[in-house]
């Protein structure tokens, strides 16, 4: 309809501060594209100059903190992840050099935090088609969160959940009654049970999305045992969705507070 942009955009501007930006810190970008450039028929093709014709794969995503430049030597974690004979995980960072940064069509020397940035590197555009990159992070080597399998968390609960009817009969109180004046039925508000142990949680950190078995509850701290390795820093936030008629619902948030680390390749 086009009615009061310019007063929401006012309100935008006015309400909303600018976020605080790093810029001394070491480069950190969490990865949510990935994928290969090179056109179907495209050969590598060499010559006393070098090799030409395919391009490395692309990362894209946003950077968090510090500035990223061209030519800088950066690692991917937690990168290839494999099982071996005895079906234990082994983990593998990726390292390579950034070749180009791009935003749009924008080419650029160097990359700040906001917005979203293309990073073309020198991998193999295999390991990066098809999104097989996303979830993971990409820093300075010497710099990079530890690579965690298992996660001590400190979680919060949402009070209730939306979108789902539930049969418990729940008080009246001032959220229900602004659910039934505003979308006229307070029964989609369903009450969210603390989790326990064996539960089955999918929890996202940064832009990795995975599966948890919860190994053991306490108050407000829970253990989790992650299906897939994730690359995160102590303290960082993640969200816990649980399955509802066939779908993951949020259900809270948490910090995590320590994790098991495994040993990298």
């Amino acid at each position: 309809m086009e009615v009061n942009v310019d007063a929401v955009v006012e309100q935008l501007c006015q309400q909303i501060p600018m976020p605080v930006r790093d810029y001394a810190s070491d480069p950190r970008m969490v990865v949510i594209r990935s994928f290969d450039i090179n056109r179907p028929g495209d050969t590598l093709k060499l010559s006393g100059k070098g090799a030409s014709g395919l391009k490395g794969g692309v990362a894209g995503g946003s950077i968090t903190r510090g500035v990223l430049r061209v030519n800088d030597v950066v690692e991917i974690r937690p990168g290839l992840v494999t099982r071996d004979s005895n079906n234990h995980i082994r983990v593998r960072p990726l390292r390579t050099r950034v070749e180009s940064l791009g935003s749009e069509s924008t080419q650029l020397k160097f990359a700040v935090p906001g917005g979203l940035i293309g990073v073309g590197t020198l991998l193999d555009p295999f390991l990066c088609r098809q999104d097989k990159l996303v979830g993971n992070v990409l820093g300075k080597p010497d710099s990079m969160p530890k690579v965690f399998i298992e996660l001590t968390i400190h979680f919060t609960m949402l009070r209730r959940l939306l979108g789902i009817a539930g049969n418990d009969s729940v008080k009246e109180t001032q959220y229900e009654q602004y659910m039934q004046d505003n979308f006229g039925d307070s029964s989609r508000l369903t009450k969210v049970s603390k989790f326990k142990k064996h539960d089955v949680l999918q929890i996202n950190v940064g832009a990795c999305t995975g599966l948890a078995t919860v190994v053991g509850v306490k108050d407000d701290l829970a253990k989790l045992k992650l299906e897939r390795p994730v690359c995160a820093d102590i303290g960082e936030s993640i969200a816990l969705s649980r399955k509802f008629n066939g779908s993951f619902r949020l259900i809270g948030w948490a910090k995590i507070v320590k994790g098991k680390a495994l040993m990298l390749d």
